[in-house]
């Protein structure tokens, strides 16, 4: 009866009916999994406050009553350790099993509060007709421990308080009992204390019981954002992986056909139709550059791109790289400089994903550099690394424009950038493939003189020559 009224009458004053409730055996095993954390960590806190006790019951009160309590709360102590490394071992998430170590738990609630109170009602009786200032200062701090570290399973933080509350009681009317003292007594003092510090208890379970609660829902609605974000993530991998192969087979067979024509195999065509072509097969190439782009990026968020590390001569990769760009360095009228190719320097890489970053950074520097501007290319040694940089004469880049570089599907808002055009994911790309390669790939920049990106490469065992 005390049980279900104390049980019902704190829910009521937290207004909390339910919510405490574990509301699956999920809820249940992550209470319990609180529970037995804060229990381990403060083991030893326990022994010293428990040894403490029995100090002083040995030295002021009897040493048999000292003893056998001692060994009692040790005892059961004892049992929630074996008990909470039962729980702290457990990962098969079965809904018996954590129903099985709830009543654990409540059985070693009682245990243990047993244990103390055997103590408390020990002394209480050997110190006679006193005031009891070590009894329940003793119960005191014991109540209020249980308030500040049981809270996570409120049916066992209830059931110990319970047991408290009767000591208390207890401890506060034993002397009434025997001298049946007027109102005005002494003892009535100490008996109208005892109330209001339960009353303080109940208080600070009640604090720490919300804040358990609060945070257990916002760790909660955390994971469910989370569970919303990793699928919506894994939908948009999933559509782009689809959407990018089923796009390539036609873009193929429309490829093939239009450099045939362009190139002249199938005949010649009037200049109309020939202009014609050639947008056509410049917008098919940048159609299926795309794709390629969304396919590495799903692969590269899925770790699933491939890379064969080898030995790479960065200055031989960085010449073809150049002379793959020679067309649109035409194209744009823009020179380009060479700095430090001559010299070779040998680092630990995939030739292929490093020549698909040169051709992003570099096709960038030319895009954004204005008609008949320089762009460098310059190849060093620094510190441990070998640092390719690619300067070019465009408008620069803003300040705070950093995520936006290297973002997805991001550009630059700026009119220089959107007259340029481009999909946003050559940077991003080439970022997570130098990373791949415990490389860095960064800029510094200077509005309307140029901008220059730095790529950092660790060397292989082999040395740079």
């Amino acid at each position: 009866m005390m049980w279900s009224t104390a049980t019902s009458w704190l829910a009521r004053k937290s207004g909390i009916s339910a919510t405490y409730a574990p509301r699956s055996i999920s809820h249940l095993e992550q209470r319990l999994k609180d529970y037995i954390e804060g229990s381990l960590r403060l083991f030893w806190h326990r022994q010293a406050m428990y040894f403490g006790a029995f100090v002083l019951a040995v030295s002021y009160y009897s040493f048999t009553i000292g003893l056998v309590c001692y060994w009692v709360i040790l005892l059961s102590e004892l049992f929630d350790h074996w008990v909470a490394n039962r729980i702290a071992k457990w990962s098969n998430h079965n809904p018996k099993s954590a129903r099985k170590f709830y009543r654990l738990i409540a059985a070693g609630t009682v245990f243990n509060s047993s244990a103390i109170g055997l103590f408390v009602v020990a002394v209480t009786i050997k110190e006679g007709n006193s005031a009891h200032f070590t009894p329940l200062l003793f119960l005191f701090a014991a109540a209020l421990f249980a308030a500040m570290n049981t809270h996570q399973v409120f049916q066992v933080l209830i059931l110990r308080l319970v047991i408290f509350a009767a000591l208390f009681l207890f401890v506060a009317t034993v002397n009434i009992m025997e001298t049946r003292p007027p109102l005005t007594s002494v003892h009535w003092l100490h008996f109208f204390t005892v109330i209001f510090v339960m009353y303080f208890i109940v208080d600070c379970s009640l604090v720490f019981l919300k804040m358990y609660q609060r945070n257990l829902t916002q760790i909660e609605n955390l994971r469910q954002e989370r569970d919303r974000a990793t699928a919506a993530y894994r939908a948009k991998s999933e559509f782009l992986s689809v959407v990018s192969h089923e796009l390539r087979t036609p873009i193929t067979s429309i490829k093939g056909p239009l450099n045939l024509i362009c190139g002249g195999v199938l005949g010649t065509v009037t200049d109309d139709i020939q202009r014609m072509l050639l947008v056509a097969n410049k917008n098919s190439n940048r159609l299926a550059t795309l794709i390629d782009d969304l396919l590495d990026l799903q692969a590269l968020d899925a770790g699933k791109l491939a890379m064969n590390f080898e030995h790479v001569d960065l200055s031989t990769l960085l010449r073809d790289a150049i002379e793959a760009t020679g067309g649109y360095l035409r194209d744009k009228e823009i020179s380009l400089v060479e700095v430090g190719l001559e010299h070779s320097i040998i680092v630990q890489g995939d030739e292929k994903r490093l020549m698909q970053v040169m051709a992003n950074v570099l096709s960038n520097a030319i895009k954004f550099s204005h008609k008949g501007g320089v762009v460098e290319v310059a190849l060093d040694k620094v510190d441990e690394s070998a640092r390719i940089s690619v300067r070019d004469c465009g408008r620069g880049i803003p300040e705070g424009g950093k995520d936006k570089v290297f973002e997805e599907f991001s550009q630059i808002d700026s009119s220089d950038v959107r007259s340029a055009g481009g999909t946003g994911l050559g940077m991003s790309i080439s970022k997570r493939i130098i990373l791949r390669h415990n490389g860095t790939i960064d800029y510094e920049s200077d509005l309307g003189v140029g901008t220059v990106f730095h790529i950092t490469l660790p060397f292989s065992n082999m040395a740079a020559v």
